[in-house]
This record gives C-alpha cells, structure tokens and sequence, in this order.
C-alpha cells in the first residue's frame, strides 16, 4: 500500500500548489502522444509496432498553413468540428505565425494544441521568433541521425555453446542511420538502414544484401501540375477505412475515444519505418484527371520472408530477424507483387472512391493446417475490390467501405462522429469482416487490425464539463464467429473504457482511468480430449499526475494495474513509476524509477518511456523488479544534438531473464543507447 499512499499524496500536493503556477507547459513527448492515442497495447506485437507508429506521424511533419482536412483528419485527433474551425480561422486571418496560435482558434483547448504540435508545424516566417534547437531539428530541409544501442549482456544466441545454426552471425549491437532531405516543398528524398542485434553486416548482391540487413529509400515529389504525386521506393498506401489498403496512422485505442476511430484516404506515404514487413516497394503515383478527380495507380516488388518447402510457402514470418542460419533460410524466399489503381473524387463536403488490387506471390502459400488456420488464405494470388464514402457537414462526418476479396468474402465498416454540442463529441462504428476476408495489407479499425473474423458494435464520447475537467468513454461489443488462435469456439466479448481527466492549470494534468476486456479463450482440461473455453475478464487501472514544478522542472508520477479472472482464478499485477525531467539551456535531463510487480504473464504491464527522438520505448514489465532508466539530451548547436539513453532492470523472482536466443543469465539487464543527429 506504500506506493498507492505516496501516488495519492504527490497528487493532493499538486493540486493544491498548482492553482498558483501558470508558466507555459513543457509539451507533449512521443510517448505521452502514443498513451493518449493508443492507450496501453494488450500484446507483444502491438507494442512492438508502436515505435514505427510513431516514427511514421512524427518524421513527416506537415506545415500548419499548406495542411488540408484530410490530413487534420488523418491524425485522429481533431473532430469536425475542430478542423472546421480551424481553417476557418486560417482564411479569415491569413497564415500562422507560429503552432501556438492555435490557441486562438474556436474550439482549441491545450492538450488538443500539444497533441497536434508534434505532428504540425509552421514554415519559419521572418516575424516569428527564432527557433529553438529541438524545433530547428524538426523543420531543417535535411538532417541525419545514428543510434547504436546495445544489452549488457550476452544472449544465449550469442554464446557458444549454442548450436551452430542457432548461433548469431553478427555482434550483439542494434545499429541505424536515418536520412531525411526536403527541397523547394516539391520533393523529398529519405533512407533508413539497420540491423538488429545478432544480425550480420555484409555485401552479398546474390542474397539482395548490400550492406545492412535492412536498407529502406524513397524518391518523392509532390504538387507539380496534373501530376500531385510521385514516389519511387518503399511507401505505404492507404485508401477508404483501411478494408483493402491500410498504411496511415492506426494506434488503437486509447484516450481519444471519438476521432481516432475514424481512418482517412491519405493516399501515397513514404515509408518511413524501420519494421521490415507492411511496406510495399516500386512506383505509385497520383494524377489530377479532371477537377476533383484523382487516379492513384502503383506497382509494387517487394521481398518478403518465408518458411519454404520445395514448392510451396508455409508461412510467413514478419519479425525481420535474421541473425542465424535458421533466420537467414526464410530471408527474402519470395517476392510479393502487387498492383492497382484507385479513383477518388473530392468536391465540397463529399469524399467518395474506388478501388482495385491485385496481389501475386511468386510461390504459392500453403500453410500446415490447425484448427484455427482452416480459413486463412491459401494460393498464389488474390484481387480485392472496394468502395468508400464519407461526407462531412459542420459537425457531423459519416463515413463508410464496402469491400470483397476474390477468393474470398465481403467486409464493410460503416461511422459517424458528430459533435452534438461545443462540449460533447460522440461516436458509433459497425463493422462486419468475413472470416476468409483476404488482405495482407489492411489496417481497419477492430480487436485486431486485419479485417477478417470479426464482428462489432462502438460507441464512444468525449464530455467537457469546463475547461479544465473532460471525461471520455468507450463500450465496443464484439463476436468472432470463428475460430482463433487459443480459442476454438465462435466467441462473444467486449470491451469498456472510461477515463476522467483534470488540469487545474497549464502546468498539471491529473487523470484515472479503467478498463476492462472480456474475451473467450481455451480451457485446460486434461479429463477429456473435447476443447473447451471460457471467459476471461482483465481490468487495467491507471492514475497519474504530468506536474512542472517550475520551468525547468517536471514530475510525471504514474501508478497502473490489472486484475485477470479466469477459470475461477483471480491474478494481478501493479506498476508504480516517477519520472523527473530538468530542462536547462541546451541540456535536457529526464530520469525514471519503476517498481513492478506481477503474478504472471497475463497481467504484464506496459508502460511508455522517455526515448531518443523518432523513438518509442515500450517495455513490458513482467515479474517482481526494479527499472531504472537515464536520458540526456543535450544541444551542442542549431546543427547538432546528441542523446545518451542508460537503463538497468533488476528482477527479484528470476535467474535468467527472456526466452530462446535472447535469454540472459542473471537476474539484471543493461541497456545503452546512442544517438546523434546532425540538420543541414
């Protein structure tokens, strides 16, 4: 109890100190951005996409006096209304001087204004204030970063006495180079290379490596007569709800319960990530055929890993490992081809299109069968077609896809978000997916982002009492009709949220928040050889208090847990974090304490760290421990800025730490890692 006693004892302090501070708040950092929207991730892969969520809405910034609806919209952040009242102020006053003057716009409260900064900004006009260095990092034409990061400790994969084909080729260093160039407005040029831990660097033209394990690049213009856009590289599409093509932002769900629901037409993205698998790689292009008319047609050849037979492909991975003989066998096995072209017209409050895709494999994809594989898809190829709608009118945006694959089924999603008052958003979603929906490139809203297997019902609101309490809400009733990975019945579940959150002044925000998911898995039962599932019930809590003491000083102090029921078994876990961030001058100082623990895998929590720029730490702390973490920041000038990142985690349950290949001996993990970033 001492840890939830000192929680409610910083909170009371803060409240009652914070009514006489009103210096500017610090901002919002990446991972306070992916709480807000994505919430906590409920498994191992959501978080492990996390990062590359982020690294793709934070590295391509848009210019607050060039963005469009679209692309307010695309953020899931802003409701109609907000983006309404936004460009309505834009015409009516002309250009933004800076981000903070957004603070002016009808609607605009301050945790809206720090959310979206990290994804805006203004073009530097010569009456603005000069730039800091963290805000010349985000807006020079070109810059570069390095990070090399490394564990302590060795991994099993790395040890000798491991078997020869499990053993990693490489050394135990994760290392990266990003490089972003803009010029004129008009074009755009990007490359990512990195290779993880265990994972060789080498040149072998024969095996499609040419240096690092993954090499990534994109050639983009933009805005240049009928011809809007070109890119040449590695990009993501992302057309209608994300049924068929889904490459735009999708982190789940998490404190904004009204807009992020909502998926938007942002068409082509470079890519911009470091995750080896989503991405498509080619040609696509976007042309003006007639006025609000537009055709976007692409081709795509991209490598993709695979388990193989003589003939066929088993599976096919998507960790992007390959650091032994085993991994480096599946690297690249086979090419996925694909093509299509999509019509769209925009005019007034209507946004409708069309679209076709053709997806070839080079071998065909036989899996080995389970009982819930039965109906994933098998063959050489698939076409998918689809339609999309949305109308937006003040304050109400309705919008909807129908699509089908062939072979295969049909999935539609149908919402509608609609401010019914200045201070009341709310929104419902339907969807229904077939289980032999096909795609392998969706990113639809849902219990999982592919498109198949699921049914459901959502409702969300967002309440503001006044301008410094909002509540907001969730209620998603959900069925899979059949079967699933551990759950081998049709199943029925929900889900519910709700989170109260209270800043009694620019310098505090305090919320609480609940959750609780229902959903149907299998049932040991060694008397018969029938499956059986039942119901399990997890329920998360949260409550944390985001405090500036002063203007260089910040406290976040967090307390979160779980409760999971299941098979009249009742386990849980708690997590209790401090983190400390000193700001001074060029020099930027943030520190973590956590204490963690847990009765089992089921009640892992997960819970956002401080990271290096372009960098999402997700950890997940699993057991009885201690984590500490260190990050310095530090600006030497406008051109360069450097980041040193030190955690250490010490558990009190266990001798080894991990599993397979990346297991530790000993119960302490050492992590490092370095970054530099060099603007031009």
């Amino acid at each position: 109890m001492r840890p939830v006693a000192l929680t409610v004892l910083i909170l009371i302090l803060v409240v009652t100190k914070a009514r006489t501070q009103e210096f500017p708040y610090a901002g919002v950092t990446a991972e306070q951005l992916a709480e807000d929207l994505a919430g906590l991730p409920n498994t191992d892969e959501a978080a492990g996409a996390m990062e590359d969520n982020i690294v793709q809405v934070l590295s391509l910034p848009t210019d607050l006096n060039i963005v469009t609806a679209d692309d307010l919209l695309a953020y899931g952040i802003l409701s109609p209304r907000q983006v309404t009242d936004l460009l309505t102020y834009r015409t009516r006053h002309g250009d933004f001087l800076s981000i903070y003057e957004l603070q002016a716009v009808p609607g605009f409260d301050l945790p809206t204004l720090y959310r979206v900064a990290r994804m805006l900004h203004v073009a530097h006009p010569a009456a603005a204030p000069p730039l800091t260095p963290r805000e010349a990092l985000r807006q020079r034409e070109t810059y570069i970063l390095m990070r090399y990061e490394q564990v302590g400790e060795s991994r099993r994969g790395l040890r000798r006495d491991t078997a020869p084909d499990q053993q990693f080729h490489g050394n135990a260093a994760r290392r990266s180079l990003r490089v972003r160039t803009v010029r004129t407005g008009n074009f755009a040029a990007g490359l990512v290379a990195e290779n993880d831990p265990g994972e060789s660097f080498r040149w072998q033209p024969g095996n499609r490596q040419y240096g690092p394990d993954h090499l990534s690049g994109y050639l983009q213009w933009q805005r240049r007569g009928r011809l809007q856009q070109l890119v040449l590289g590695d990009y993501r599409l992302h057309f209608g709800q994300g049924l068929v093509l889904g490459g735009g932002l999708n982190l789940g769900r998490g404190a904004e319960t009204v807009t992020a629901i909502q998926r938007n037409a942002e068409g082509i993205r470079p890519y911009t990530a470091a995750q080896e698998t989503g991405f498509l790689r080619g040609l696509a292009a976007t042309v003006m055929i007639r006025p609000h008319t537009t055709a976007t047609t692409f081709l795509s050849r991209a490598p993709r890993d695979g388990n193989l037979t003589d003939t066929a492909t088993t599976s096919l991975p998507t960790t992007g490992l390959h650091r032994n003989t085993r991994e480096l066998a599946t690297r690249y096995t086979l090419q996925q081809a694909t093509a299509g072209t999509s019509v769209r017209y925009q005019h007034g409050l209507l946004d409708a299109g069309a679209l076709y895709t053709y997806t070839r494999f080079s071998l065909p994809i036989t899996r080995v069968p389970t009982l819930y594989n039965q109906s994933y898809f098998t063959g050489s190829h698939y076409q998918n077609v689809s339609l999309h709608l949305r109308y937006t009118y003040t304050h109400l945006a309705f919008f909807a896809e129908v699509a089908r694959s062939f072979p295969g089924g049909m999935a539609h999603i149908a919402g509608l978000l609609v401010s019914l008052t200045p201070a009341l958003d709310v929104a419902i979603l339907h969807r229904r997916y077939a289980r032999d929906h096909y795609t392998l490139q969706s990113n639809a809203f849902g219990q999982t982002p592919s498109p198949r297997n699921e049914s459901g019902l959502y409702t969300g609101w967002k309440y503001r009492f006044n301008r410094r309490v909002s509540a907001a809400g969730y209620l998603d009733l959900f069925r899979f009709p059949s079967l699933r990975y551990r759950s081998y019945t049709p199943a029925n579940g929900h889900e519910w949220f709700a989170r109260v959150t209270y800043q009694p002044a620019k310098t505090t925000t305090i919320f609480a928040q609940f959750r609780e998911e229902v959903n149907v898995r299998n049932l040991a039962a060694p008397d018969t050889n029938l499956y059986i599932t039942s119901a399990g019930a997890k329920r998360n809590y949260i409550v944390a208090c985001d405090y500036a003491v002063t203007r260089t000083l910040r406290l976040k102090t967090r307390i979160q847990g779980s409760r999971y029921s299941f098979a009249g078994r009742t386990t849980q876990g708690v997590a209790l974090a401090q983190d400390v961030r000193v700001d001074h001058g060029p020099l930027t100082v943030t520190a973590r304490y956590a204490l963690f623990d847990t009765d089992d895998y089921d009640n892992r929590q997960y819970l956002y760290e401080n990271d290096v720029w372009l960098a999402a730490a997700v950890p997940l702390y699993d057991g009885q421990g201690v984590r500490n973490v260190l990050l310095i920041e530090y600006a030497f000038t406008r051109h360069l800025r450097a980041w040193l990142r030190y955690a250490h985690t010490r558990y009190t349950d266990r001798d080894e730490i991990g599993t397979g290949l990346d297991a530790i001996k000993g119960p302490t993990r050492n992590e490092v890692k370095i970054q530099l970033a060099i603007t031009l």
